[in-house]
């Protein structure tokens, strides 16, 4: 068995799911008007989780929290449309297939660490072919514990039987979730961000790449920098 993982975040980092996030947030805020989100604004909510979204997209604040009664109805809804447009609001960043199967080839266990809910997780998973190249999907909600918290990275890694693990992802949950598994952190530029470069987050990340394409030889030379 191996004893290395690379643990990738889902949104932003291996798939395009924006389409399919700003599609469900507009059906759960009543449907299009003059003024529903734009798909930039959603881009800047995602990251937290869907219930820390709704919260976003009915206060228009990221560190909004909406009441009670409008949230249960918001995030009803969101969850009812997602499955809807999932399949047709989601795509495969580039390369994503080959670097996986590289990364495989490579002796590394593969999983994905994802604050998207479970059901939803999985139905793009499987939308995209992906769940053949993987060894686990663990979500925030799998364990009732969401990233940045490093306890979803920690269980993986137990789940894999592995000593050591570099995680990838596109965000600064991402980013604070291994810094805080006292893993290194590989950052993806192209994904949800909150407009900012990732390369830029505190602490930096290991390595940045601008494409899955690249992923497998970073993970190669942190590995061989690892002894």
């Amino acid at each position: 068995m191996s004893d290395h993982a690379v643990l990738l975040d889902l949104d932003g980092t291996l798939v395009d799911s924006l389409g399919s996030i700003h599609a469900a947030v507009v059906h759960a805020l009543g449907g299009p008007a003059a003024d529903s989100p734009t798909r930039e604004d959603v881009a800047g909510w995602i990251g937290d989780g869907s219930r820390r979204l709704i919260h976003r997209a009915l206060t228009r604040d990221l560190d909004g929290c909406a009441s009670d009664d409008r949230h249960a109805a918001a995030y009803a809804a969101f969850q009812a449309h997602y499955p809807l447009v999932s399949e047709s609001g989601t795509i495969l960043r580039d390369h994503a297939v080959e670097a996986l199967q590289s990364l495989r080839s490579h002796g590394n266990r593969l999983a994905v660490i994802t604050n998207k809910n479970t059901d939803q997780a999985r139905l793009t998973i499987a939308n995209l072919g992906l769940d053949a190249h993987l060894d686990l999907v663990l979500t925030g909600q799998d364990i009732g514990i969401f990233k940045p918290d490093p306890a979803p990275l920690i269980h993986a890694m137990n789940q894999l039987g592995v000593d050591g693990a570099v995680m990838v992802g596109d965000s600064i949950v991402d980013r604070q979730a291994a810094a805080a598994a006292g893993i290194p952190f590989v950052g993806i530029r192209g994904g949800y961000n909150r407009g900012r470069d990732i390369a830029t987050e505190n602490p930096a990340p290991e390595a940045v790449i601008d494409g899955l394409i690249d992923l497998p030889e970073v993970i190669r030379g942190l590995r061989l920098r690892a002894g």
